[in-house]
């Protein structure tokens, strides 16, 4: 997201947001169970005995999405999942969102930050998260292993709406894919420092902000 708002939703059929960020992990597991009421079949002869073998199994679901969410929460931070609480990384998504900014460019730039502890922003929200954030790292004197962590988990580059568009666009009009091309060897190597000052890691400008996309896309 250009500027990180939960609620945000991209599909144009989607008007009741079903699929906006925040509901993700809830139409995961929706989705989920669906996907076991075409399995019934395969899981057991008996129709009472599948559905019983798949509810234990969606049940599993929740604690798992929080293992996962808990343990790439803290990898984006540099912390280890016994470092990190989820209130420290629900008040970074807060302060995104406040302060309307880019939710993968603040995660890749927070990797800089490691030495000087300089904040995102020069408000005192954000001079207050990071003196926790710095509160967590305490006991790692050691800032090699964070930064990896970090650079592992926050890629530079991901296919934006716009620049998508734009390939589109000039293969469309044009039946020329070097905008296609460039793009797609960018985010062939997302994780590479080197590509912070791309072109492909940028924001849109605000006349290309794309606000709805369609499965054609």
């Amino acid at each position: 997201m250009d500027e990180f708002v939960p609620k945000t939703v991209y599909s144009a059929i989607d008007q009741q947001g079903r699929y906006a960020y925040q509901n993700q992990p809830a139409i995961a597991h929706w989705n989920l169970m669906t996907l076991a009421q075409a399995l019934l079949p395969l899981l057991d002869a008996n129709e009472d005995a599948a559905v019983e073998q798949a509810k234990a199994t969606l049940q599993t679901f929740p604690d798992r999405f929080d293992h996962y969410y808990n343990e790439q929460s803290a990898a984006k931070l540099g912390l280890t999942a016994s470092q990190i609480s989820q209130a420290l990384f629900s008040e970074f998504l807060a302060l995104l969102e406040t302060h309307e900014l880019d939710f993968t460019n603040s995660f890749s730039g927070l990797a800089g930050r490691l030495e000087t502890n300089t904040p995102l922003l020069a408000t005192d929200d954000w001079l207050n998260w990071m003196h926790q954030w710095q509160a967590a790292r305490v006991h790692s004197e050691d800032k090699a292993p964070a930064r990896q962590r970090m650079e592992h988990a926050n890629p530079y580059i991901i296919p934006r709406n716009h620049l998508i568009e734009h390939a589109i666009q000039q293969a469309y009009t044009d039946a020329q894919f070097d905008q296609f091309e460039a793009l797609l060897q960018a985010v062939t190597n997302p994780f590479d420092p080197a590509q912070s000052a791309s072109i492909f890691a940028q924001a849109p400008a605000n006349h290309e902000i794309v606000k709805r996309t369609f499965c054609g896309t």
